[in-house]
């Protein structure tokens, strides 16, 4: 089952109204009759970290379900791969709720979050559509809106989250299609920037392709 682009948006944080008044509770309107809004882009940035907060939050914990659901079915380097983004995700949390410890009090915040876990083709569908989403509209937004306001350190952090999923969505990607033809994935030694939340196959390198970090401040699955 492959999650068309559309299709993930409408349940990633994406706010449909109904535009026509005559549109009644059962009575399904015609695409021409929705306005889509994006719930997700706030006026100010403070709330967008906020959502990505929630947003990357809720992605490491899909992965800790997909890689037991992987490891039920004997995919053991696929589990192995949910676990490293996994970690990654919890690295871009832990950057955005570190810049909000001011806070004072709790916030509602949009998760942007895919649902619905299957078998582990399903799950790497879920993840890449997830992804790629981010990648594509929500985190190209947060920096403009930030750079906006000139907040470059938040800035910084919804440029690592752009960058670092790009990396997640080419590992998903082989995990796929390793997947879809009855095999595990083939993989090395994989390592995630303890930093930014970049991630790569074998050896990590001398410096984070991202962010710059040394070697000594990656994490090995």
């Amino acid at each position: 089952m492959k999650l068309k682009r559309r299709e993930f948006v409408k349940f990633a944080g994406v706010a449909v109204v109904a535009a026509s008044a005559g549109a009644v509770a059962g009575n399904i309107p015609s695409q021409k009759e929705y306005r889509a809004e994006p719930a997700w882009l706030a006026d100010k940035t403070e709330q967008n970290i906020k959502n990505a907060f929630s947003c990357e939050s809720q992605a490491n914990m899909r992965y800790v379900l997909f890689l037991t659901i992987a490891n039920e079915k004997g995919l053991d380097n696929v589990a192995r791969l949910f676990q490293a983004i996994a970690y990654a995700e919890q690295v871009h949390s832990r950057n955005y709720f570190e810049k909000l410890n001011y806070l004072k009090e709790a916030s509602i915040t949009y998760g942007l979050a895919g649902f619905g876990p299957g078998d582990s083709s399903k799950n790497l569908d879920i993840a890449i559509a997830g992804e790629t989403f981010l990648i594509t509209d929500v985190f190209p937004a947060y920096i403009e809106k930030a750079n906006q306001e000139n907040l470059a350190n938040a800035e910084r952090s919804f440029y690592w989250s752009l960058e670092t999923g790009k990396s997640h969505v080419n590992l998903f990607k082989e995990a796929k299609r390793a997947v879809d033809i009855g095999n595990d994935l083939e993989i090395d030694k994989i390592h995630i920037c303890d930093r930014c939340g970049y991630a790569g196959e074998g050896e990590a390198p001398n410096a984070c392709p991202i962010c710059g970090a040394p070697k000594e401040e990656f994490k090995i699955f």
